[in-house]
């Protein structure tokens, strides 16, 4: 079957990148092909707009990426952006409304998979109706939600996008989220029941992340990693105390500061490669983040690792996570109470196995697949 993905936009999200690439991995290991249509969000920039920006830069010490442009933007994503284009399929980046309309009507898809990443968030999806499937006709297509996430417990619908959701959603053939709130949201505001899922990275499992690290053996260097999407005297509070208490100093940061200097180059600023991303956390001795698919990826290679949480960005998804694998431990709210969590891999690696064939079961069992015989690690 030729199928249809909707998820988050491709850009410089390295967990929204992967787990793409791990649902297409997935999907041609069951032997059908899947294409991603790449929709963001409009962009309205000007001439007039950038030069306002440049001007404000000049006026200011540091900046954020507000003033950047969309062309700088680009360009310090350039190394993600690569790997999209030797590793995943797809139609785009389709950047309007029409142009997604027109794609969608006059490409032959025989199924289409929602998901994964917070593709059910209003405020991140372009056109929240189009990630329910709001376009699809024919009765012939089959339509599935796989990890979908609403990135929160609470509902950010307004009334009248929860009208068209409930209408969409109840004509899907199969529905699952990410998070385990999720389920309740759906039932509540949906009235439709859905299945708990692991994220598409960790359907697809380490082994079909192993080719893209270097240097990936028993030997891990004496080094803390860091994946920090939030800049904090409390996240360096953090990562002191970890040092501190690991006898580590050297630290690998992977991810550039959010605020730039004025007159420093862009390139300074440039993101690290996928390969380079994967590699830091899976020969890391610890992982310090909070990100959910940097708490995913240090699972997965079994790296110890510490999340700390942020209410601005929602905590729902680590919580749900991290209670999954009866790892709640590595949760962290401040600097002043942190400790170096225990991790019984064994029991975790077990669990992983579970959920890995539950999950994939959904999937086939969506797909109308007969077998798993051939798919790695069952």
């Amino acid at each position: 079957m030729r199928i249809g993905i909707l998820t988050q936009a491709l850009h410089g999200n390295y967990g929204g990148i992967l787990q793409n690439y791990a649902l297409q991995q997935v999907i041609m290991q069951l032997g059908h092909t899947p294409v991603t249509i790449d929709r963001h969000m409009p962009r309205h920039e000007s001439k007039i707009i950038n030069l306002a920006k440049c001007i404000m830069r000049l006026r200011k010490p540091t900046f954020d990426s507000s003033l950047l442009t969309f062309s700088e933007k680009r360009k310090l994503n350039s190394c993600q952006l690569d790997f999209v284009n030797r590793h995943i399929k797809r139609i785009g980046p389709v950047m309007t409304q029409s142009d997604f309309d027109k794609i969608v009507s006059e490409t032959d898809f025989d199924a289409f998979i929602v998901g994964s990443d917070q593709c059910w968030r209003p405020c991140y999806s372009p056109n929240i109706t189009n990630y329910f499937l709001d376009f699809v006709s024919q009765s012939a297509v089959i339509k599935i939600a796989y990890a979908a996430s609403f990135g929160t417990d609470n509902w950010e619908f307004t009334q009248s996008q929860t009208n068209a959701a409930k209408t969409h959603a109840n004509n899907f053939n199969a529905i699952s989220v990410r998070e385990k709130s999720g389920i309740e949201l759906c039932r509540s505001h949906l009235g439709i029941e859905a299945k708990w899922v692991l994220d598409p990275t960790m359907l697809l499992g380490v082994d079909g992340f192993k080719s893209f690290v270097s240097n990936c053996d028993n030997n891990r260097d004496d080094y803390i990693a860091t994946y920090l999407l939030e800049d904090s005297p409390e996240n360096d509070h953090i990562i002191e105390k970890v040092k501190e208490l690991t006898n580590i100093s050297d630290i690998r940061n992977n991810n550039r500061s959010t605020a730039f200097k004025r007159f420093k180059s862009l390139n300074h600023y440039k993101n690290i490669t996928i390969e380079n991303w994967i590699s830091n956390i899976a020969n890391a001795r610890f992982l310090i983040t909070d990100s959910f698919h940097g708490a995913v990826f240090a699972i997965l290679f079994n790296i110890p690792f510490v999340v700390k949480l942020n209410n601005t960005r929602g905590n729902t998804r680590l919580e749900s996570l991290l209670s999954d694998f009866n790892i709640q431990e590595a949760l962290c709210c401040s600097g002043e109470a942190f400790r170096i969590p225990t991790f019984d891999w064994e029991k975790i690696n077990e669990h992983l196995r579970i959920r890995r064939n539950e999950s994939l079961n959904f999937l086939k069992n969506s797909l109308n697949v007969t077998s798993f015989d051939n798919h790695p690690g069952l």
